[in-house]
């Protein structure tokens, strides 16, 4: 009986070891500084639910890493993933992109982050422009914002690091601009615009596209969705991609047959032209499977000579 016992005794010593000795891994790789990762690519964020597919390594790689870009939702709940981005973009304007913009500001000042929030200009007219200036233009977005539930917009919170552009809407003409000066270029969702923005911000740099999936209609914060919550959440096409098992930019609308697919082939073609890279990290996005982007793993073999180190997320706030 004693030595069953002592045999018990020492797997679960052995276990308790080996979850330490993992722990003390994860949370002690060799200590870098962003600027040591010597790499030119910047990575946009997206919510698909191919992001809880990342290992530890690629968590924390993209959590240290300087040029993340997440896209609408996604640092509202980042913690989920353990990777907070370096800056922060929303182009849509309406109802549920106000909400979003609201809870990311909240979230931001209650995180005590100064983080870069790319926003559409939209939103300085109208919350920033003064009660005297740009009338026309206020009570026309005043018009878009109330379409749905007769929403009542109030003041938004402050954010000292808010940066407005310019963005067209649905532009059936493929165009791309290289600096500000233009609006950026909007097709079948905000992806074109994040493209258009992480091109003009980093234009020396290669794309990689994660949590970009299309097939498959769910975000990584899918658990989260209740009936009674799923305003905050999600649109309101989001019932109608999951029961399509889509997502509602990979369809032909009734009025317009051009899918967020065909829209991206432009744009490709022009991120080629300028001798750079555009790639998704999801071998099974849409983009991948119908061969629109090729795929490319998160961290190739030069860039996974270079250690990466928990920066944003301590610790306490990480999943893993």
């Amino acid at each position: 009986m004693s030595v069953v016992l002592y045999s018990r005794s020492s797997d679960l010593f052995i276990v308790v070891i080996a979850q330490i000795l993992c722990q003390y891994i994860v949370m002690n790789y060799p200590s870098h500084t962003p600027s040591d990762l010597n790499d030119n690519t910047v990575y946009i964020l997206g919510t698909g639910r191919s992001l809880l597919d990342l290992n530890i390594y690629e968590r924390r790689y993209l959590n240290a890493h300087p040029r993340t870009l997440g896209m609408n939702r996604f640092y509202m709940h980042y913690e989920r993933l353990g990777i907070c981005p370096s800056m922060l973009s929303l182009s849509d304007f309406n109802f549920f992109a106000d909400l979003i913009l609201r809870r990311c500001i909240q979230r931001l000042r209650a995180d005590k982050e100064t983080i870069p929030y790319y926003i559409s200009n939209e939103y300085l007219t109208f919350y920033r422009g003064g009660a005297l200036r740009n009338i026309r233009s206020r009570r026309r977005l005043r018009k878009i914002l109330e379409q749905h539930e007769k929403y009542e917009p109030n003041s938004l919170p402050d954010y000292g690091n808010l940066i407005g552009f310019d963005v067209s809407n649905e532009s059936r003409t493929f165009y791309w601009p290289r600096s500000f000066d233009t609006p950026l270029y909007h097709r079948r969702g905000s992806l074109t615009v994040a493209i258009n923005l992480a091109n003009i911000l980093y234009p020396n740099c290669d794309i990689k596209l994660l949590g970009v999936d299309l097939s498959n209609p769910g975000y990584f914060y899918d658990e989260l969705i209740t009936e009674r919550n799923q305003r905050f959440w999600v649109d309101g096409k989001y019932s109608e991609s999951k029961k399509l098992g889509m997502h509602a930019n990979a369809r032909p609308k009734a009025h317009d047959p051009v899918t967020l697919c065909d829209a991206m082939r432009d744009v490709v073609k022009e991120i080629t032209r300028q001798g750079l890279g555009l790639y998704c990290c999801n071998p099974d996005s849409l983009l991948v499977t119908e061969q629109i982007l090729t795929y490319a793993p998160i961290i190739d073999d030069r860039q996974r000579s270079v250690p990466p180190r928990l920066s944003r997320v301590d610790a306490s706030r990480a999943p893993w």
